[in-house]
């Protein structure tokens, strides 16, 4: 038999691994329509195991549009029947306006392990991509139709006294606009005007999103509160938005109509309609002052069983004898105690703090006695507690 065949036989061959890959995934795939926002997620695989973290780099597109980078998680993914570990950044663009656009190219260098464990270093380009904005015809058409639902809606809702309006009470109005099946996008502001004869209080809006039913619902919320100043006819201007349906590109245009309000002159010794009632705000001081109390009652709490848990500490160490705990403990209870509670229980024990310090430091230790440090430190907090001590200057354990 020839030589080199049996070298074949006999040494083991080399075992061939795969190339790290990298993956560039686009969500939605596809053609994107006006406003919609982009998610690229980057996948970075390795046959073995990553031998340091890989650097991102950062995603931009040729119009200057950058990503904003989101999350990363670790993946094990099995491809051609060899099992890949791997790591997924998601980055999130901005919605687009129309055009077409280019992915910048970026490459990756990954440090990873070959079956022999080996140390091997790679440089990854990051693959190709082309996104084009643009209108559907099809969903144009679509929204057409006269079942189509529209993308935004407003709506508003007033709070009645159930009487007739008089200068000096307050109107309160909601306004509520949603988006529906927008992605991302926020709904717009709208715009109020202030109308004669009142004083107009804005609250800051409450932006939440509603995902009941399947449906991806934006909505934004605004609080509205009207000071009626004078009688007369008051008349609250209309509101409109504009919106273009980000699935269609058509303009969308919702009114909520003006409304008149008659104000009356209020009768002489009438309380106006906004003001609480005397034993509504009592009530409301009330629970204040219980809400103040309960907070401060559990901050106390807390101090006081921090300052126990110190002091079983010092407990444990004198009952085990050991004097380096005991030191060490003392410390950490005397430290965390008010100052002039500290200095007192200091000046108590100074005789027996000395002691310690003979016994840690000192030629001939032996004069130390836990019992006797813990039975005077016990008196020495139990007075403390009692309020009896007074303020005094302490000396430290290490001066």
């Amino acid at each position: 038999m020839k030589l080199w065949v049996w070298l074949l036989l006999v040494l083991p061959l080399p075992v061939l691994a795969g190339e790290p890959l990298i993956r560039l995934v686009a969500e939605p795939a596809g053609e994107l329509t006006p406003g919609q926002s982009l998610e690229l997620r980057i996948q970075l695989l390795v046959p073995s195991y990553f031998l340091s973290a890989p650097v991102f780099p950062e995603l931009r597109l040729n119009d200057g549009s950058r990503a904003t980078p989101g999350e990363s998680q670790n993946l094990n993914l099995r491809i051609d029947g060899e099992d890949y570990a791997g790591i997924q950044r998601t980055y999130h663009f901005p919605p687009l306006r129309p055009g077409h656009y280019q992915l910048s190219p970026q490459k990756l260098t990954v440090r990873y392990a070959d079956p022999q464990n080996l140390a091997l270093e790679s440089q990854l380009s990051l693959p190709d991509l082309a996104l084009s904005v643009a209108w559907r015809a099809d969903a144009s058409a679509h929204q057409a139709t006269p079942h189509a639902e529209p993308q935004l809606r407003l709506s508003e809702r007033y709070s009645t006294n159930g009487e007739q309006w008089y200068s000096g009470d307050i109107l309160q109005r909601e306004l509520r606009v949603e988006l529906h099946g927008a992605g991302t996008l926020l709904p717009p502001s709208p715009s109020i005007s202030e109308p004669v004869g009142t004083r107009l209080y804005r609250l800051a809006p409450r932006l939440s999103t509603d995902t009941q039913r399947g449906a991806h619902i934006s909505v934004r919320e605004e609080q509205l509160r009207y000071l009626l100043l004078a009688p007369g006819i008051i008349e609250l201007p209309a509101v409109r938005l504009q919106w273009r349906d980000n699935r269609s590109g058509r303009l969308q245009q919702v009114e909520l109509p003006a409304r008149q309000l008659r104000v009356l002159e209020r009768p002489s010794g009438a309380a106006p309609n906004n003001k609480v009632p005397v034993w509504f705000a009592g009530l409301g001081s009330t629970l204040l002052l219980i809400l103040i109390g309960a907070a401060l009652g559990r901050s106390c709490l807390r101090a006081r069983y921090a300052e126990y848990q110190r002091w079983r500490a010092v407990r444990a160490a004198c009952r085990a004898q050991d004097a380096r705990a005991v030191e060490r403990a003392l410390e950490n209870w005397l430290s965390g105690l008010a100052e002039h509670r500290q200095g007192a229980i200091r000046t108590a024990l100074r005789g027996e703090i000395e002691r310690l310090q003979h016994e840690r430091y000192g030629s001939q230790p032996g004069r130390w006695q836990a019992d006797t440090l813990l039975r005077q430190a016990s008196s020495a907090r139990a007075r403390a507690v009692a309020g009896q001590d007074k303020p005094v200057r302490g000396t430290r354990l290490n001066p």
